[in-house]
């Protein structure tokens, strides 16, 4: 006598019992796949590794250069406009310059 459920979504006794020689067999195919997918994936990385390298150095770079930015107008604010040192105002304002010139280098221009 098979339940409703089981009727209706078309559930078996025979897809939930298997014998251990086959169960073992998936999983046995399905780490082959696995270790298969590890290794296509390690071989892809490894040919472009100088390209991965340049991009996350180039990354952290940008990176720091946008914290220099916020980390830079803090210390204006807070600390040389008050002080009114017109040196580490002018070097402050070529530093920025500086900084937006690398900053904007990085971006591809739009046509």
């Amino acid at each position: 006598m098979k339940l409703p459920f089981v009727q209706t979504f078309g559930f078996h006794s025979d897809n939930f019992i298997k014998p251990p020689g086959v169960l073992s067999k998936e999983l046995e195919q399905h780490k082959a796949q696995k270790n298969r997918q590890r290794l296509w994936l390690l071989t892809l990385v490894r040919e472009d590794k100088e390209l991965l390298i340049t991009t996350a150095v180039l990354g952290l770079f940008i990176a720091a250069v946008s914290m220099a930015m916020t980390v830079f107008s803090q210390r204006l604010i807070d600390h040389i406009l008050p002080g009114k040192n017109n040196v580490k105002i002018l070097g402050g304002i070529a530093l920025v310059a500086f900084l937006l010139a690398v900053r904007g280098y990085d971006r591809p221009t739009r046509a």
